[in-house]
């Protein structure tokens, strides 16, 4: 039997059928694998840009809240899809009231103030804390007599009372067989904490810089200082009304991708992102370096932080800043699932 021979013209033909459905079978299974894309990649979002009203205490940016600083200055936000506006508040609890009230979509502020909010009804959830400090100080006139912390006993503090600064002091006092009841407590906003002990009606005030240097400028040598958080970490968190929590959580991820780049970059380059702090915020380079070690610029939810917003529920109702009985749940009170998404390794409290 012979061989038939092809044409060579139908071979040619029957190659190309061949390499145009090889074609074919790579587009279809390129198509299925792009359906499997990480979260990374789908949340990164097209414009038009999604716009976030972000509440910020304006004497604690950028200092305590230099990673939503990098991002917007270095267009991480933008990149994933988001038009971040910043709207300044005189403190924490403003910028939180203002979350409560519905005037901002984010709010930033200390876990303190939180937590008070928390106590009187707010519906508030913390999606990630963006910094851990321990930059709180007891300034004390050596002409008062003081010379040691135990020499407050009788003495005039000033502070805002029932703030962050009364609770951090209570702690600190006990080592020294103090409590709240040995000393006199002038509650006084900020510039009153400053001038009162300038001026000698306080002995002693609580606070932080730039207040911290500016008082023992104006006291020269007629001052003693101890740092009364004993490592004990102060937490600024971002927080969303529970409603926003249900109805934008794609944007709550790439909010956090967004803040997770900016760590990133400041570990990448800690000096260029130094220099951006420093050029937008209010500190001297020389207070700035003071503070740094002080400060922890680290995208988290710490245990750490369930831990120091639980006791300080228990202060409250120890000194009856609240009604409250009991210590509430606090793990109802935070959103894990966008940071779990971003960086589950910055997670590390149990739920």
């Amino acid at each position: 039997m012979g061989i038939r021979c092809i044409p060579k013209t139908k071979c040619l033909l029957s190659s190309k059928v061949v390499c145009l459905k090889a074609v074919h079978l790579i587009v279809i299974l390129l198509i299925i694998a792009s359906g499997g894309c990480s979260d990374k990649d789908r949340d990164t979002a097209p414009e038009p840009y999604e716009k976030i009203t972000l509440a910020i205490p304006a004497p604690d940016y950028p200092l305590f809240l230099a990673l939503i600083l990098l991002a917007k200055e270095e267009g991480f936000f933008k990149e994933y899809g988001l038009d971040v506006v910043n709207k300044l508040y005189p403190h924490g609890v403003t910028s939180l009231k203002a979350l409560q009230t519905g005037e901002v979509d984010m709010a930033v502020g200390a876990e303190f103030p939180f937590v008070k909010q928390s106590l009187g009804g707010s519906k508030m959830k913390i999606i990630a804390s963006v910094s851990q400090v321990d930059v709180l100080e007891l300034i004390a006139r050596k002409d008062s007599g003081i010379s040691k912390p135990s020499d407050l006993r009788g003495k005039r503090v000033a502070l805002i009372k029932g703030s962050q600064l009364e609770f951090c002091l209570d702690r600190f006092i006990i080592r020294y067989r103090l409590n709240l009841k040995d000393i006199e407590i002038l509650d006084l906003p900020p510039p009153g904490i400053e001038k009162s002990i300038l001026e000698g009606a306080a002995d002693a005030i609580v606070f932080r810089e730039p207040m911290s240097s500016r008082v023992k400028t104006g006291l020269g040598e007629n001052w003693i200082s101890w740092w009364i958080q004993e490592q004990r970490k102060l937490f600024w968190i971002i927080a969303c009304n529970d409603a926003y929590v249900v109805k934008h959580p794609k944007t709550i991820k790439r909010f956090l991708r967004a803040i997770r780049k900016a760590e990133l970059f400041f570990l990448k380059s800690p000096q260029k992102a130094i220099d951006i702090i420093i050029k937008r915020g209010i500190l001297e380079p020389k207070q700035f370096s003071r503070m740094l070690p002080k400060i922890e610029y680290r995208l988290s939810l710490d245990k750490a932080l369930l831990i120091a917003m639980e006791d300080e529920v228990r202060w409250h109702i120890k000194n009856r800043y609240t009604e409250a009985k009991r210590v509430p749940n606090y793990l109802d009170r935070i959103y894990f699932d966008a940071l779990e998404s971003v960086n589950p390794d910055a997670v590390n409290i149990i739920h």
